[in-house]
């Protein structure tokens, strides 16, 4: 849609208006047979019909000011069409359609190849689905702006990350050790996010699992590849 058709549009909608007022203000009369006219426009009624134009004239100056100020506050630099593209390419970034880069870190995470100790669970010396999650969690609270385990994006309330064996299933993919968790976003406090002293990492570590975050100046992170489909989210109704 271009600028005069959005001119149109709102040219229509207030006359719109005006007309629906007058026939408002008209109603008594149109109901009323003409020998009966003089009944109905008592200098009660009368008076009321004049103050409901005026109201009606002064709204209408009222819309014409708020045209003419919506005109001059139009961008002329940019087209409709462009305007629109660039809504669409942010909400595809929003929701994490588009491939995007920035500052962010690297954070390794592979089992532990200490010996196992005398009475240890086995399983505390490996990397589990609620490790990578918790990591993540740690990530996103420290302001990450985008993440991605093994080059899969995650989109939080759609990514499932999930024990598969000794495996990790990432958005119905499996993976093995080691897992790599990229995270876009304040390099130093990201870093700082995960060696904090009571982070969930020096949990891992006196575990002997190895977690490691490299910070970077340039991460790449790949699109979330499934299409969003809700079956019960719907739109608020006014």
């Amino acid at each position: 849609m271009n600028d005069r058709a959005i001119r149109t549009v709102l040219l229509l909608a207030l006359l719109a208006f005006v007309v629906t007022n007058l026939l408002v203000m008209l109603a008594p009369m149109r109901k009323t047979a003409i020998s009966d006219f003089a009944q109905v426009v008592t200098p009660s009624t009368l008076e009321e019909m004049m103050e409901h134009q005026t109201l009606l004239e002064n709204t209408l100056e009222d819309m014409k000011m708020q045209l003419s100020d919506l005109y001059s506050r139009m961008d002329t630099t940019i087209s409709q069409e462009d305007f629109v593209r660039a809504e669409l390419e942010y909400f595809k970034l929003s929701s994490g359609h588009l491939a995007v880069q920035g500052e962010g870190i690297i954070l390794l995470v592979t089992d532990s190849r200490d010996p196992l100790k005398k009475d240890q669970n086995p399983n505390t010396q490996l990397v589990h689905d609620a490790d990578i999650n918790i990591l993540l969690s740690e990530l996103q609270n420290a302001g990450a702006e985008a993440l991605a385990v093994n080059g899969e994006r995650v989109f939080f309330h759609r990514t499932k990350i999930v024990c598969n064996g000794p495996t990790i299933r990432i958005n119905e993919r499996v993976y093995s050790q080691p897992f790599m968790i990229e995270a876009i976003g304040d390099r130093k406090a990201l870093q700082a996010a995960i060696y904090a002293t009571d982070g969930y990492t020096q949990l891992l570590r006196r575990s002997g699992i190895f977690v490691e975050a490299n910070t970077s100046i340039l991460l790449e992170i790949p699109p979330f590849e499934e299409t969003l489909a809700y079956e019960y989210l719907q739109e608020a109704q006014p």
